[in-house]
C-alpha cells in the first residue's frame, strides 16, 4: 500500500547491489497468502500419525543451511547418537522436539573472501535445500507448535540473515501422497 512496489519498477537487491548486481523488474505485484504453520501441522497429523501421544512435524529446507555439522568427531555413532547431533545442529539440545528421521544431503563448501584480497575460506558443510527432518513432540504441546513456527519465521542454523537455513513446517510436498 505504500506505492514503493508496482509493476516494471526495477530494484537492486542483495549483495553488491549498489555496483549494479541484483536488478530485476517487478512484472506482478500480488498478495500471497500468509503460511499457517500450525493448522500444517493439525493437518500433517490428520493424514500421518505414527504413535499414539506424539504428534509429528516435518521440516522441509527451502534454502542451503549452515548447521555446523563438520564440527561432530567422526567415531562410528548409534542412530541415536546420529538423532542426538542433528537435533543439537537444528535446534538445540532443549528444544521440545525431538528428531525421527532425517532425509538431508550435505555438501562441503569451499570459497574465497574477495573483500580483503583473494584468501581461501575454510571450507565447511553446507546441507542443501530440499532436505527434509521428521520430529515428534508430545501430543497437545503448544510450545513445541509454537517452537516450530518460530524457526519458520528465524530460520534455523548460522546466517538466516543471510538467507540460508529458511524452512517450511508440514510442507504440501509432504503431505502429497499420504492417505487419510
Amino acid at each position: 500500500d505504500s506505492g514503493m512496489i508496482y509493476e516494471g519498477k526495477v530494484v537492486y537487491i542483495g549483495k553488491y547491489s549498489s555496483s549494479g548486481f541484483g536488478r530485476i523488474r517487478i512484472i506482478s505485484v500480488e498478495d500471497t497468502a500468509v503460511y499457517d504453520a500450525e493448522k500444517a501441522v493439525g493437518e500433517f497429523n490428520r493424514k500421518f500419525k505414527d504413535k499414539e501421544g506424539r504428534n509429528y512435524a516435518s521440516v522441509l529446507f527451502l534454502t542451503d543451511a549452515k548447521l555446523d555439522i563438520n564440527k561432530t568427531d567422526s567415531a562410528p555413532k548409534t542412530e541415536e547418537e546420529y538423532r542426538e547431533i542433528w537435533k543439537d545442529r537444528l535446534f538445540g539440545k532443549d528444544a521440545p522436539v525431538e528428531v525421527e528421521q532425517v532425509y538431508a544431503q550435505n555438501y562441503m563448501y569451499n570459497g574465497y573472501e574477495m573483500s580483503c584480497g583473494k584468501h581461501r575460506v575454510v571450507s565447511e558443510m553446507l546441507t542443501e535445500k530440499g532436505s527434509s527432518i521428521r520430529v515428534s513432540f508430545k501430543e497437545g504441546d503448544k510450545n513445541a507448535v509454537d517452537f516450530l513456527k518460530k524457526i519458520q519465521a528465524d530460520g534455523i542454523g548460522r546466517d538466516t540473515n543471510l538467507g540460508y537455513g529458511r524452512v517450511q513446517i508440514c510442507s504440501k510436498i509432504h503431505m502429497t501422497g499420504i492417505g487419510g
